[in-house]
Order: C-alpha cells, then sequence, then structure tokens
C-alpha cells in the first residue's frame, strides 16, 4: 500500500513539473508578472493558495513565496495579477504598467496593498479647446404715435453675434471633468431686433365717433367765461376775449399748464367735448383745465369736475 501511494505522488509531481512551464508561458502572456530569476517564479494561474504553497515547495523549495492576488483597472480595462510585493509602485513597476505626471493612482504608489484589493490608475489629461459661440441678439422697443396701441411693427431683424471662447478641459479617462475659461474673444457683434410699438389709443365718444389719442390725462376742469369776474377786463379793454395764444376766445378753447400740455394741443374733454389748449390762467397749474363757455348759466352748472382729457393725435 505503501509503495502505491509513494507511485502516485511521484506521478502527480511528475505532471505537475511537466505542465508548469506551459502555464507559466500562458500566463506571462496575459499579464507581465514573472520574474525571471530561476529561485523566484510567480505562481500566476488561478489556483487556490494552499496549491500554490505545495507546488512552490516541491518544485523550487519556497513554501511561501508571500503571494496575494491584486486587481488592476488601468486604460479601461480591469484584470487580476499575484504578486509578493507590498506597496503599490512596486506591483506596477513589476506587471510594466507606465505612469506618466498626471496621472491618478488610487491607493498612491507609496501605500501597502492588502490582498484582493483594487489598484485603480486614472488617466489624466490636459486639453486647449477652441469654440464658437453666438452672442444673442437684445430685443429693443420704440415707442411711435403712428400706430394705435396694442399693435407693433418689426423695424429690424435681429442677429446673433459670434464670439470665440477658449477653454482649459480636463479628462478623466477620456470623459470631461472640468474646464476653465481661458480667453473670450468677440468676432461679431449681434444687431438687436427693433420693434415699433404703437401708442394711439382708440376712444368711442358718446356720438359714435371714433377719435384717435396719443395720451390721456386725468384732471381738475372748472368752467370760465369772458365775464368780468372770470378774466378781469370788460368789453373794450385791450386783450379783451383774446386768448393767451393770440386768438378769439369762443366755446372749444381750454385754458392750460403749458408746461403740461403744449398751446396749440388738440384736445378731447369727457363731458365737455373738442378743445383746443389756447389759453392759459394764473390758477390754471398742474393737472388742471379751465372750460370755456359762452353761456355764464352754463358755467355755474358745469361747475368743478375730474375729468379725463384726451391728447389727439
Amino acid at each position: 500500500m505503501a509503495n502505491k501511494k509513494m507511485y502516485i505522488f511521484v506521478i502527480a509531481i511528475a505532471t505537475i513539473a511537466a505542465i508548469t512551464p506551459f502555464l507559466f508561458k500562458m500566463r506571462s502572456k496575459e499579464v507581465a508578472s514573472i520574474e525571471k530569476s530561476p529561485l523566484r517564479v510567480f505562481i500566476t494561474y488561478n489556483l487556490p493558495q494552499q496549491q500554490i504553497n505545495r507546488i512552490n515547495k516541491e518544485l523550487f523549495g519556497k513554501p511561501d513565496l508571500n503571494l496575494k492576488w491584486v486587481n488592476v483597472e488601468v486604460d479601461g480595462k480591469r484584470f487580476r495579477l499575484s504578486t509578493d510585493k507590498e506597496f503599490v509602485g512596486d506591483i506596477l513597476n513589476q506587471a510594466d504598467i507606465k505612469i506618466v505626471k498626471g496621472d491618478e493612482v488610487r491607493p498612491s504608489p507609496w501605500e501597502i496593498v492588502k490582498p484582493n484589493e483594487t489598484i485603480k490608475i486614472s488617466r489624466i489629461q490636459e486639453q486647449t479647446v477652441t469654440e464658437i459661440a453666438d452672442i444673442p441678439f437684445k430685443v429693443t422697443k420704440s415707442y411711435t404715435d403712428r400706430l394705435e396701441q396694442g399693435k407693433s411693427v418689426v423695424v429690424r431683424d435681429g442677429q446673433n453675434g459670434k464670439k470665440e471662447l477658449i477653454y482649459k478641459v480636463i479628462l478623466k479617462d477620456g470623459k470631461e471633468v472640468a474646464r476653465t475659461l481661458l480667453q473670450e474673444k468677440v468676432l461679431k457683434l449681434p444687431i438687436n431686433k427693433v420693434i415699433a410699438v404703437g401708442t394711439i389709443g382708440m376712444l368711442t365718444t358718446s356720438r359714435g365717433e371714433i377719435i384717435r389719442y396719443s395720451k390721456v390725462l386725468t384732471m381738475e376742469a372748472t368752467a370760465y367765461t369772458s365775464s368780468y369776474s372770470d378774466t378781469g377786463k370788460s368789453p373794450g379793454d385791450g386783450g379783451y376775449g383774446i386768448t393767451a395764444s393770440g386768438i378769439r376766445v369762443k366755446p372749444g378753447i381750454a385754458a392750460v399748464d403749458p408746461l403740461v400740455i403744449p398751446l396749440g394741443t388738440r384736445l378731447y374733454v369727457e363731458g365737455y367735448g373738442y378743445a383746443l389748449a389756447a389759453d392759459t390762467g394764473s390758477a390754471i397749474v398742474g393737472n388742471k383745465i379751465d372750460l370755456y363757455f359762452s353761456d355764464s348759466e352754463k358755467a355755474q352748472r358745469y361747475g368743478r369736475r375730474i375729468v379725463k382729457v384726451y391728447v389727439l393725435k
């Protein structure tokens, strides 16, 4: 029985001795982790640690080469390799993995790697990128009394401008992780879009007339006549019945503050009708208007009231 066991053991050792060079040759093509020393060969095929130790003992007289498996991720690939090195930098040198300036290595090259731990190498690249971008045009409005309120017309179409942007771009394993603007240069100025917006209002009077106005004011209205009590002048006096603008007073004449409504402006006064700003008065200051009546009774009935005054176009 003892002879039979010895025979089986010898056969097993011979078989291992025969296939080991073949296994070494295959594995060395995948991972460059085999040292050339005849007394020091790394077992890189995927066997349990106990079997590795046994083979090392039988072949090289070394029961334990302190091998451990570690994972490596680099250049989009992931693989395992066995090594007796402790530090990350030594393991990468042993596997002939090149590290260039700027690469990110985790754990760092001077740290000790534990069994089955992963070493990740990220390739960091810096590029200068030039881009052409639009400069959006703005929209400006110009108000005109040639259009009715609510209506608008495009006077000029807008055009985007162009600018050149130069960035410093950081890539991590081929993917952008950061960018910094280095320079910006305007190549073409934008042309703003111009829109004309109407300011003319439309009003239908109590008689059904449609009037066009450019502005509406809320004013305090009073009434006056040519009487001495209203003008301080009597018939025969110089300037009697003559307005500040030099025309004879008549119904439809209004006294205004020229700083608010310039003389000569045509008006439509709510509750009175059409009027011409042609006169002034010492008491007519600011948003006040004095409307002429030829009849004193009508003037008294009109009294004092708040009205809307439309500045006609």
